[in-house]
């Protein structure tokens, strides 16, 4: 399989006095689309990375979200043992 490389253009077009700098890149449409993808999944992504900051299971030290246990045992449990004693109206006695 032969692939060609392409090389884009990268131009300096001025210098500021602030130190900053204007330069224009010569993109083909498919690179200038694939390089707005990137930029936006790039910016979601740091949405969700800063987002787990506020997260009240954040751990700032590790970065990550601490693990709770599944509450969802704890939810059936307390739902079952509370509904064993109701009567449905449906025995006849």
């Amino acid at each position: 399989m032969d692939e060609t490389f392409r090389v884009a253009a990268c131009n300096l077009m001025r210098e500021n006095e602030d130190g900053s700098a204007v330069f224009t890149f010569d993109f083909t449409k498919e690179e200038q689309e694939a390089l707005l993808r990137l930029g936006i999944m790039t910016a979601i992504q740091a949405g969700l990375d800063e987002a787990k900051k506020y997260h009240p299971d954040y751990d700032p030290i590790e970065k990550t979200i601490r693990e709770q246990p599944d509450e969802t045992q704890v939810h059936h449990s307390t739902i079952s043992s509370a509904t064993s004693g109701i009567s449905h109206g449906d025995n006849k006695e």
